[in-house]
């Protein structure tokens, strides 16, 4: 059986409140980089579920090589 993704939100909110970068949920188990990959992933599923699509901004980066 899938897991919702309320599910997968409660999951995620439960294992950052814990401070752990590994989250399981249905069986499946997802370790996360860091912190801010995971609010953005909640972030992402939290749109999700309310229905609404989020917004990605995206800079460009220069370097002048020195």
């Amino acid at each position: 059986m899938a897991s919702t993704v309320s599910e997968r939100v409660e999951a995620l909110r439960e294992a950052i409140a814990l401070g752990a970068q590994r989250v399981t949920y249905d069986g499946k188990t997802v370790e996360y980089r860091s912190l801010k990959e995971m609010r953005d992933v909640l972030a992402d599923l939290e749109a999700q579920a309310a229905g609404r699509p989020r917004r990605r901004r995206r800079y460009a980066v220069y370097s002048s090589g020195t």
